[in-house]
């Protein structure tokens, strides 16, 4: 995927620090459900549009990937256990195996 610094336009404070475009992007936007760029400064997304929206927003700094037509789609980055569950598996997982309680009873009965 090709990546640019451009240099050229004014830097800001407020700048954008990336900006995606020749993408299809889908939106979750019910009243525009794609668009083919966007845009972030300081972590979040401040704008999403056509390849010519965003352009504007590109200053001197600012790291603009092509995306050569492929599909950007929001993420959600989810890191959890379910430790009720793992733990319960677990102590099944115990009662079964050689060695436990169980088994040993059953070898020394036999």
């Amino acid at each position: 995927m090709p990546v640019t610094e451009v240099s050229h336009g004014a830097s800001r404070a407020d700048a954008v620090q990336l900006v995606v475009r020749n993408a299809r992007i889908h939106t979750g936007d019910v009243q525009r459900p794609s668009a083919s760029a966007v845009a972030i400064a300081n972590g979040r997304i401040v704008r999403v549009g056509g390849d010519e929206e965003v352009a504007p927003l590109i200053v001197e700094g600012t790291r603009v990937i092509d995306a050569l037509g492929r599909r950007i789609v929001p993420g959600l980055n989810d890191s959890h256990r379910h430790v009720i569950r793992d733990g319960r598996e677990r102590v099944l997982r115990s009662r079964s195996s050689p060695g436990s309680d169980d088994q040993t009873v059953k070898i020394r009965a036999t």
